[in-house]
């Protein structure tokens, strides 16, 4: 398994790409879901308490990394929310 996760590393890193980042929580991580879960809790927490708030929290419940990643996650998935449809 630590082969294919620091393949899947340096494939994301090259590319960026969150499914890349998904899929390697699907394959090597215990919990396949958690870090969906934690977007979505962190995105309820953002619309509660709003953005300012999230991206203060978000570095104290996260590493560095992780945490950048996941504001970025939550901005993004803050911004299809408010978008219209048509």
């Amino acid at each position: 398994m630590g082969r294919l996760s620091q393949w899947l590393n340096k494939l994301y890193l090259k590319y960026q790409s969150p499914a890349l980042a998904d899929l390697r929580e699907i394959l090597v991580r215990t919990h396949p879901f958690r870090r969906e879960m934690e977007l979505e809790a962190d995105l309820f927490a953002t619309q509660a308490c709003g953005l300012e708030t999230a991206s203060q929290v978000l570095p104290r419940l996260h590493d560095g990394e992780t945490a950048r990643q996941q504001l970025a996650r939550l901005k993004e998935r803050l911004n299809s929310l408010q978008s219209p449809l048509f």
